[in-house]
């Protein structure tokens, strides 16, 4: 566990201002340390299974990730330019708080990962009657599919916070697909995250109804589900 120097911030200021950084790391429960050593061993996992990264991670162990984005997140309070900086919302409780925190594990391990992609040797690129040893290069990624990709997201994490007005339980589940546009691991209790995945798959349906007349093909987004 991170050994914090300010436990003298509570999470709460007087007059009515957002908690700092350190208030709110001191605020984080057992529980919830617990939340972010299980998401981060998934991801460590995970991440572990990607070509090269073994080597990458060998050594390093979920309490290490969690500690380096407290740190990270800490460093961000103050006006040098480095660390992470902590959003409003991820102010405003201690669980959004933890949701930032697994959002920053995510981020750097993303990071570690592409970097070690970087360094790696590639096999030259080539077309489709390329010999051995070339990859086929992947089609290149239309902006207009990009921003219809965007604008759906965007309509889905609206149905979603309409879902969240009747179905308060499953807040932990919808804040993390609403802030990595994935569900989480083995931290989330299944039955929400199949109740999720329900209404997402609704308010898609709900939208390619809205959106496509029925001459044309329908937008899905069902690959957001995976």
């Amino acid at each position: 566990m991170l050994n914090n120097a300010c436990n003298q911030y509570g999470p709460h200021l007087a007059g009515g201002l957002l908690p700092h950084a350190p208030g709110l790391v001191s605020a984080l429960t057992e529980a919830q340390h617990q939340q972010l050593h299980r998401h981060a061993a998934t991801r460590l996992k995970r991440t572990a299974m990607k070509p090269g990264m073994e080597r990458v991670l060998a050594g390093r162990t979920p309490g290490d990730l969690v500690n380096d984005a407290l740190e990270a997140i800490l460093a961000g309070e103050d006006s040098s330019g480095k660390g992470r900086k902590l959003p409003a919302k991820a102010r405003r409780s201690v669980e959004g708080f933890v949701y930032h925190v697994i959002s920053v594990i995510d981020s750097q391990l993303s990071n570690l990962s592409t970097s070690a992609e970087a360094k790696s040797v590639h096999a030259p690129a080539g077309g489709e009657e390329a010999g051995p040893g070339f990859i086929k290069l992947p089609d290149p990624i239309d902006p207009s599919t990009m921003l219809e990709q965007r604008d759906t997201l965007r309509a889905v994490s609206e149905g979603l916070e309409e879902v969240l007005k009747t179905e308060k339980v499953l807040a932990p589940v919808i804040r993390y697909w609403q802030l990595n546009s994935e569900f989480g691991g083995a931290e989330f209790d299944s039955n929400q995250v199949f109740r999720v995945r329900q209404h997402i798959r609704r308010i898609l349906r709900r939208l390619a109804m809205e959106v496509c007349p029925p001459s044309q093909e329908r937008i899905t987004g069902m690959e957001m589900l995976r």
